[in-house]
């Protein structure tokens, strides 16, 4: 097997009709003055013509979405293989991107907590346990029959989770449910009737639970202990069925419609999830199901739902609306500090007479409440679908951190889940020193089970952060936001991340690696041990430690 890459007649750029034959497995340095053709080479020749053919060899289906690069100008290339460029350039601007999701550190991490996390109650933080039918029936009974005696009336749905936050049509799904009986499912909180002909958008994510009941009673229905006893049997029955239909889990849906009798199609609810896995007797609450996309802050699973996962909400900044040098007619300047506070954050619940002219031309008055134009104008922002109108009250506006989660990004299902006492979002706030000693104090805290189900995510963690030392990164946090990296931070973070995936035969085309670096930890960057993984590496440089270093 010939063990060079022949590159013959390169006159890309201002490359000169170029023949060179480039040593495979190697480190190899390209140096020289600016414009001698050193990116002209590496990046517009090699890596261009290295995807080039990779792509074509990919289905025209494929091939769609990541597009051919254009041929370099070369009479040929033998030997060479797929190719991947990491430059200074491309930074992610996306606001979800972190160290963390860049490198997939945090995906390792997600996949450890759902394994063998702690879930906490969110409310009162003690740890919680998986719970029996028998505990299930008596907090759905008391909820019910509580409701009977306040409202004189309980209407309730039992539903069974069947799909959560999920792409697809599930015409089968609907199938199966109607063969076993069933009349009714709710689909994205809509009720809907199995007879009808039901057509869901494939390509948008949907929700879909059977009604496996519907309890209508009163508070007459509880009087005596056989009257009770006939409905604890009936819930009974219908929370079993429930949990097994759904693998472990049920949610008590209460009808807020205003009507009579209980609607045939209801359309307003309050739900209570239940679940035989984790839930609190105290407070009353279930965790659902833990799954590593429960910790993601780009899935609904387990995304803040104040802030979607970004950490930072928009509010309205009330310097930016009121200044006192500007007015047309009443200088603000003049208003006392209550009245300013009235137009700012509204009048609460006390009511206003407020005069005007209804449609018949007569004078009048009405009775309301002021929100406030802060309240007001996020409102507005928030409903407005008009791209103009959100950009000209954005410029009242400040990213804030989100109250909700303070930005930590995730719901506080997540948050109450814990290894060694920490949360995800708190294990993320360390620096990767500090999270490679906290992961290495692991085996003292967990127990023989656990240790044994996190093993190998705990070895390919560490081995993951010990790259993003070896490239000089030991200071970054897992929760930095890509887009706040310099490009040199960037550059080896892919670095890294491309280190840590194990990839071999690649050709690795990489532009100055030592930008942004110490001087001192360049020889770590060399003792990376590229080589020892089959790889090519022509890379750009210009430190003279990385041209000494060069494979022969």
């Amino acid at each position: 097997m010939d063990n060079y890459i022949k590159i013959r007649g390169a006159r890309q750029h201002n490359l000169k009709n170029v023949d060179l034959d480039i040593p495979k497995n190697k480190l190899v340095v390209l140096t020289g003055v600016s414009g001698s053709g050193k990116s002209s080479l590496a990046f517009d020749t090699l890596y261009a013509e290295g995807q080039r053919r990779y792509v074509e060899s990919l289905s025209s289906y494929a091939r769609q979405f990541l597009g051919i690069m254009e041929k370099p100008d070369v009479d040929s290339i033998e030997g060479l293989s797929p190719a991947i460029s990491i430059d200074q350039k491309t930074t992610s601007h996306n606001p979800r991107s972190t160290v963390g999701t860049v490198t997939e550190i945090y995906d390792y991490l997600r996949l450890l907590f759902a394994r063998i996390g702690h879930p906490h109650c969110p409310i009162c933080g003690r740890e919680i346990s998986h719970q029996t039918l028998d505990q299930i029936v008596d907090q759905a009974l008391a909820l019910i029959e509580e409701t009977a005696k306040d409202q004189k009336k309980a209407w309730f749905l039992v539903l069974s989770p069947m799909v959560e936050a999920r792409k697809g049509e599930f015409s089968q799904l609907f199938g199966n449910l109607k063969s076993k009986g069933y009349r009714q499912v709710r689909i994205d909180g809509y009720i809907h009737d199995l007879s009808e002909d039901l057509v869901l958008i494939k390509t948008n994510k949907h929700t879909v639970e059977a009604v496996v009941d519907r309890i209508a009673l009163t508070a007459g229905s509880f009087k005596g202990e056989p009257a009770r006893a006939e409905v604890k049997n009936r819930l009974a029955d219908s929370m079993q069925q429930a949990l097994n239909l759904s693998e472990g889990v049920v949610k008590l849906a209460r009808v807020l419609d205003k009507e009579f009798t209980m609607p045939a199609i209801p359309k307003k609810f309050k739900d209570h999830l239940f679940s035989e896995k984790f839930s609190c007797p105290v407070d009353n609450i279930s965790l659902p199901e833990i799954e590593p996309r429960s910790f993601s802050f780009n899935s609904p699973q387990g995304a803040c739902p104040t802030c979607t996962g970004l950490g930072k909400i928009l509010k309205v900044d009330p310097k930016l609306l009121f200044s006192s040098d500007l007015t047309i007619m009443e200088p603000i300047g003049k208003l006392t500090g209550p009245q300013i506070e009235i137009l700012l954050n509204g009048t609460g619940e006390r009511l206003y007479q407020v005069y005007g002219t209804n449609r018949f031309g007569k004078e009048t008055y009405i009775w309301e409440k002021f929100s406030g134009f802060t309240a007001e104008l996020e409102r507005k922002y928030a409903e407005s679908e008009s791209d103009w109108v959100r950009e000209e009250i954005r410029k009242y506006m400040r990213e804030k951190v989100c109250p909700e989660c303070n930005g930590t990004r995730l719901k506080k299902e997540a948050l109450s889940i814990t290894i060694g006492g920490l949360s995800i979002s708190e294990v993320t706030e360390f620096s990767i020193n500090k999270c490679i000693e906290w992961i290495e104090t692991l085996p003292g805290i967990l127990n023989t089970r656990e240790k044994e189900i996190g093993k190998l995510v705990v070895k390919e963690t560490l081995g993951r952060l010990r790259f993003l030392i070896s490239v000089g990164l030991e200071y970054l946090t897992l929760n930095r936001v890509a887009g706040s990296l310099s490009g040199g931070e960037a550059q080896r973070i892919r670095l890294a991340s491309q280190i840590g995936s194990g990839l071999t035969g690649v050709l690795y085309v990489l532009d100055e690696p030592t930008i942004g670096l110490h001087p001192r930890d360049d020889q770590k960057l060399i003792d990376t041990r590229y080589p020892k993984r089959g790889r090519k590496k022509p890379k750009i440089n210009h430190r003279k430690i990385f041209i000494r270093k060069k494979e022969d």
